[in-house]
């Protein structure tokens, strides 16, 4: 996968969007909405508690492009703290996968659908 930083307010969380992830061209550049519903729920706080920590600077994102036998997915990484939830997307936008992990080494993670 090709990385690509993108400070977590270009991504825009957004309770209003329906599907996990939505792709969007913009005049310059790919946008990415998840909702903050989603967001909020991998990481066990509030959607108010989540806005909170996005109006301090204190999210942090990472998009990477699918290449070679990845090509159409998208893998997004956001960190909070020590906690450093990745997921992958289909070109669909739909969750294909998750992990949530404690930087400390500790993981959890599993495949959606099964």
């Amino acid at each position: 996968m090709s990385v690509a930083d993108v400070d977590v307010m270009n991504a825009r969380m957004d309770c209003e969007h329906a599907p996990v992830l939505s792709i969007a061209n913009g005049a310059a550049e790919q946008q990415f909405v998840l909702d903050a519903k989603v967001v909020a729920e991998r990481f066990s706080i509030s959607e108010n508690q989540l806005r909170a920590y996005m109006q301090r600077g204190q999210f942090r994102s990472r998009v990477e492009k699918g290449e070679g036998e990845d090509a159409g997915r998208w893998r997004l990484t956001l960190r909070c703290g020590n906690r450093i939830w990745r997921g992958v997307f289909g070109a669909d936008g739909k969750l294909c996968g998750e992990s949530l992990r404690v930087a400390s080494g500790l993981s959890s993670s599993r495949q959606v659908g099964q």
